[in-house]
């Protein structure tokens, strides 16, 4: 199962009457620690986690990957809605596909994951809209010695640069790997969906 998305790269050109003054909160979507993840080789990885940023639904071959439910440290992990997999990439349970659909269509790609230990099938949730939001001049990064970014250590957005209608994004002005963003309303809509696993981690806001 697999939605093909309009993707585009929303960098530039938005409606000139945007209510500049409007308020707005960005996060950092990721799965929560202590929880049962999956294990998958480095193939696989790279599968799940496109670089740049785009659409792979047509060439999606579904990959299996195992599902951890404890490990040398912990004799328990539960089962969540969220199993981690590796920064930037986020998987999905059947139950929150189903609960999400609308909002993760507008934005990405739900492609279906096969685990060797477990009946259920989870989804990744390939993350296909760009906004490249980043006031690249008042955020501050440490960098290599070539100027490449190593580093981000305060992120500022332009708010008039993300559109009203933004849930799950990505950015590409500080290299191919990109954290999953999201706004307010992406973090109220999972919220509401009664789901486990999730955590948003605040990076900027304009209030």
């Amino acid at each position: 199962m697999h939605i093909q998305p309009n993707c585009h790269d929303e960098r530039a050109h938005y409606p000139q009457n945007q209510d500049i003054s409007r308020r707005m909160k960005i996060y950092e979507f990721d799965s929560a620690d202590n929880q049962a993840y999956l294990h998958a080789t480095d193939d696989v990885i790279d599968q799940c986690r496109p670089e740049p940023p785009r659409p792979i639904g047509m060439e999606w071959s579904p990959p299996t990957c195992e599902i951890v439910g404890r490990d040398e440290f912990r004799s328990f992990l539960p089962k969540t809605d969220f199993p981690k997999l590796i920064i930037a990439t986020a998987v999905l349970s059947a139950r929150a596909v189903e609960r999400l659909r609308p909002a993760l269509d507008s934005c990405g790609e739900i492609l279906p994951i096969y685990l060797s230990n477990d009946r259920d099938v989870v989804y990744l949730f390939n993350v296909t809209r760009i906004i490249n939001s980043v006031d690249m001049k008042r955020s501050q990064f440490q960098r290599f010695p070539s100027g490449r970014i190593a580093k981000c250590e305060h992120l500022v957005f332009d708010p008039d640069m993300i559109p009203d209608d933004a849930l799950f994004f990505k950015n590409t002005q500080m290299g191919p790997v990109t954290e999953i963003y999201a706004t307010e309303a992406a973090v109220t809509l999972v919220k509401n969906a009664r789901l486990t696993g999730y955590e948003f981690r605040p990076v900027w806001t304009n209030d």
